[in-house]
Formats: structure tokens, sequence, C-alpha cells
């Protein structure tokens, strides 16, 4: 594609309005005349991009990236391998009433993914990472302030930030 989509946009708009005819149209504005007919006649949507449509649309795949998925198990510092995104796929594709050919996403269908969308990068999961996230419970997170503050009333520390970064192992 040497041709830019508002180019495109533009001589399909002059030859809609018959200011210009195909040809006229596709040498002013450097696009290619078989193309400018197609938008024409209404045969492919205007600024639609070359190639076979994907399965999912592109807001789609944008959710299963950054919604769905990736973010999700990024931000709870859980890594995730290419097998398991790809299953995750087929389970969103089947949500929204999309089916690929063999189940589950090919490889040429990945490929296509990673291209159109740069930012999604596969993370090896930690040893440690589902421990922490286990351990992010809010009800453990709970019990654990709630000791804390037992400890700093039983010590008189509530009030006095200093002195606990001053306390020797006594504790005094």
């Amino acid at each position: 594609m040497n041709w830019l989509n508002e180019s495109m946009t533009a001589a399909v708009n002059e030859v809609m309005s018959g200011r210009m005819s195909q040809r006229m149209a596709s040498k002013v504005y450097g696009v290619p005349r078989c193309t400018l007919h197609t938008r024409v006649t209404g045969k492919t949507e205007i600024g639609a991009k070359p190639g076979h449509p994907t399965k999912l649309s592109f807001d789609q795949e944008k959710k299963l990236v950054d919604l769905d998925y990736a973010s999700n198990r990024a931000e709870l510092g859980i890594g995730f391998g290419k097998r398991p995104f790809l299953n995750y796929a087929h389970q969103f594709a089947e949500k929204h009433s999309v089916r690929f050919d063999k189940r589950v996403p090919s490889e040429h269908w990945w490929s296509g993914m990673k291209k159109r969308h740069p930012e999604l990068r596969l993370r090896q999961p930690e040893g440690t990472a589902s421990v922490r996230h286990r351990c992010m419970d809010p009800v453990k997170v709970a019990k654990y302030f709630h000791v804390m503050k037992q400890v700093l009333e039983e010590h008189s520390l509530k009030d006095s930030g200093s002195r606990i970064w001053n306390m020797d192992e006594s504790g005094v």
C-alpha cells in the first residue's frame, strides 16, 4: 500500500461528487485506479486495510490485550505463555460468537496479532509471583494490619513514628 488513507478518501469524495472521473482522481491523488473503483462501487469500505479481515475486530483484539488477559496477568505479577494466551483467545472468541478454524487460533493468527499489537509481550511466570498474589488476599492483609495496630498500641508506639525507627533489639 503506497498511498495514504486520506488520499483515497479525498479521491473517493471527488469521484462520488462528480467533480472528477476515477482515472483523473487516481492520477491526482496517487492511488491505484482499481482500488479506487472498489471503494467507489462499495465493494470495499473506505478506510479498509489491505489483506484478509481478521477473525476478531481490532477493538476486540485490543480488549483481549489491554483489558483482559495480558494486562490483568501482568498487573498481578503472573506471567503467561503463548499457549495459555491462545487458549484464552479461543474462549474470548467463542464468547463473541467467533470461530477459529481449528478451535485454537493458528500460528498465522498469532504472528499477525503480535504485529498488530506490539505492546503484547510474553512473560515467564516467576516462582514467587503466585505466592505473592495469594498473600494479597484482602482478608489476610486486613489481619496483618490488625495485628500491626495491636503491636503499636501494646508498645505505645501508635503516635510516635520516630521511636519505631530508633528501637533496638530489646524493643526499647
